[in-house]
Formats: structure tokens, C-alpha cells, sequence
């Protein structure tokens, strides 16, 4: 008998601050791998999102204080 604890079908990433930009690059990318998706403090194309909207869900994170990485980033998601 084998065991296996990892599902292929609910993968998650999640990453801050640039970690948090490659987690908008990768579920723009490979929108089937992942289940979810959790970026903090990240920044990402907006215009990528319809790439994995319907498949993959997306709880943004981002402090209104951040002043590394600006909010708008994050809000222009949201918006669009």
C-alpha cells in the first residue's frame, strides 16, 4: 500500500512582497495548477487576470501603508 498526502488538484501558493509578484506571474501563467492563490503585498498585471479568474481563487492582501510596493497594485485587481 502507498500513501500519498499531496493532491494535484488543490494546489496553493501564496507570497509577500516580491514573492507576492510571482504569485500573480504564476497563476497568470499556469492558471490549471492552482486551487488558490494568496498574494501579499504584490503587484501583477491586472490585464492578466481573465487568464485565471474563473478557476483559481485569489484572496489580495495588501497594507494601505506599504511604501515599497503601492496599493494601487493590488485595488487596480479589484477594480478590474
Amino acid at each position: 500500500m502507498s500513501l500519498s498526502f499531496t493532491d494535484t488538484r488543490k494546489i496553493y501558493i501564496g507570497g509577500l512582497s516580491q514573492g507576492g509578484v510571482g504569485v500573480f506571474d504564476m497563476v497568470a501563467r499556469y492558471p490549471d495548477i492552482f486551487a488558490a492563490a494568496f498574494p501579499i503585498c504584490g503587484a501583477g498585471k491586472s490585464s492578466t487576470a481573465d487568464r485565471f479568474a474563473k478557476q483559481t481563487a485569489v484572496w489580495i492582501f495588501h497594507g494601505a501603508d506599504d511604501d515599497v510596493v503601492p496599493v494601487l497594485f493590488c485595488v487596480n485587481f479589484i477594480k478590474d
